[in-house]
């Protein structure tokens, strides 16, 4: 797919995050809206995906997040998203795969996210199970928990 040959991964700012968080995750939203807890926190890692410089996918890694329950290393992917344009094309897959590889340099082996209800067959896709019942979050309404060891 000649797109996916074009994307290219950067660290970027958590506000840069914003530029597809926004239309994406929060559209009709303020964009202060964007901002997620621990977003500035030194160890989380916010990633874009860019064709050329258009940044089209985002998504932020929180390595071994203070409100996690699990006892292992682990990682919670927040914030996932690629522009609607550009969806169904394999960015968002090709970004978690580069996101594993930031996570692995952690030596972390668990993966989780909440994810929202139409995303959950996209997670599978990308190697994640339900865990627990279905939930409700101020943004983007029911979720489920979803894990991948790794």
């Amino acid at each position: 797919m000649e797109i996916i040959a074009n994307l290219q991964y950067k660290v970027i700012d958590a506000k840069k995050t914003y530029e597809v968080r926004h239309p994406v995750l929060r559209k009709n939203l303020p964009l202060s809206s964007c901002y997620m807890e621990l977003d500035d926190d030194v160890s989380t890692i916010h990633l874009g995906g860019f064709i050329k410089k258009k940044m089209v996918a985002v998504l932020s890694i929180l390595i071994n997040p203070k409100y996690s329950n699990y006892q292992t290393p682990n990682a919670q992917v927040r914030g996932m998203a690629v522009l609607n344009k550009y969806q169904g094309k394999g960015i968002g897959i090709n970004m978690f795969t580069e996101a594993e590889k930031k996570i692995n340099k952690h030596r972390i082996n668990l993966i989780w996210l909440n994810a929202r209800i139409d995303a959950v067959d996209f997670y599978k896709k990308c190697g994640f199970s339900i865990i627990g019942k279905k939930f409700r979050l101020e943004y983007g309404g029911e979720h489920f928990k979803m894990i991948k060891k790794l």
